[in-house]
């Protein structure tokens, strides 16, 4: 943990910017030997942005894993061709992958660490799914 006072930003705004690049990671400063706020590069800030909203889409993933396979259950008890041709088209799009491994539709730059980090996109009408390549 990176603490300094704030007269470190007041006295040499420069070296305490060059020393939060150097670091890159959250210096807490303080006033009156109490944590007030919490400075970082702007590189170090848009990763962890890029993190926490990874992290929000993967709980989001894991939550419709878990309700895909009960929805796949409940289609193959009403109808077992329907189950058979939903798990034939996801099977198609994720054997593609292997011969398109940049397939999927880059939506943002916030959205392109998410492609950078090996996860891609596939469509199967009407779902959605985040795979991650290894």
């Amino acid at each position: 943990m990176n603490i300094k006072p704030s007269t470190a930003i007041r006295h040499d705004y420069n070296g305490f910017s060059k020393y939060c690049h150097e670091i890159d990671e959250p210096v807490i400063l303080t006033r009156n030997g109490e944590a007030d706020l919490v400075v970082m590069s702007h590189e170090a800030y848009r990763r962890m942005e890029a993190r926490i909203k990874l992290q929000s889409k993967l709980l989001v993933a894991e939550k419709q894993v878990t309700e895909g396979a009960e929805l796949l259950d409940h289609i193959s008890q009403d109808n077992m061709s329907a189950a058979e041709n939903l798990l034939g088209k996801l099977d198609q799009q994720i054997k593609g992958l292997s011969s398109f491994p940049n397939i999927g539709a880059v939506l943002s730059d916030d959205e392109y660490t998410l492609v950078q980090s090996g996860y891609r996109f596939i469509v199967v009408h009407p779902y959605f799914g985040i795979l991650q390549n290894h």
